[in-house]
């Protein structure tokens, strides 16, 4: 039997590289760990989970990650010099579930990623999980929306209250738990979406709608 959470067979994980030498360092890292089976890219069944290594500067990474996606629900371990914000978000909806850094990459940091993967789980470095949270709020600021606001969400909601109380943009993030750049992003959706002139401007509609 598999000695984690209960398997009772090896968890199957696919390689994919874009470097013969890359393919070889991966393997020297997995060793020979019985609780992993490394399969063939294209063998059927599907994988477990799937490992994605990517050099700084390979082209074509996330349309690689779609088209792992197409293939089936596999979740994806991503190993890569560097992610910035937007792209985290893309590959994590491309079924990446854990993003490590290659430089300095241990054996063990890699299976206990795939594992983690295999069973639902997830392995985000903090930086990374918090650029990819400030990224959602500032695309979506408008996703809850409580009835009786005069249109203006949750979020929206919050940060003006504090706008009212005399706060500056940093103080706020600092309360609210978001970067400043968040708090920029929501102020800004609001006042283009009511056609508001300013921070002032905002605060005085929604206290005439009486939603603060």
């Amino acid at each position: 039997m598999t000695m984690h959470e209960g398997r009772t067979r090896p968890v199957r994980v696919a390689v994919h590289t874009f470097a013969p030498l890359t393919a070889a360092g991966i393997a020297g890292l997995l060793g020979t760990n019985d609780q992993l089976a490394v399969v063939a890219v294209d063998r059927a069944p599907l994988p477990d989970a799937a490992i994605v290594v990517a050099e700084r500067g390979v082209p074509g990474l996330l349309g690689h990650l779609r088209r792992l996606v197409a293939r089936g629900s596999v979740p994806v371990v991503l190993v890569t010099d560097t992610l910035d914000a937007t792209d985290a978000a893309t590959a994590i909806q491309c079924r990446v579930r854990a993003i490590l850094q290659r430089n300095g990459l241990t054996g063990d940091q890699l299976v206990d990623s795939v594992l983690a993967v295999a069973q639902g789980g997830a392995v985000l470095p903090p930086a990374v999980l918090g650029r990819v949270l400030d990224r959602l709020i500032q695309a979506r600021p408008e996703s809850v929306e409580p009835s009786g606001s005069a249109g203006l969400t949750g979020r929206e909601l919050d940060v003006l209250r504090l706008v009212a109380d005399g706060q500056e943009t940093k103080a706020i993030g600092e309360k609210l738990g978001w970067s400043e750049r968040a708090v920029t992003e929501v102020i800004r959706g609001l006042m283009r979406r009511h056609e508001l002139r300013n921070r002032t401007h905002a605060v005085a509609y929604a206290l005439r709608a009486g939603a603060i």
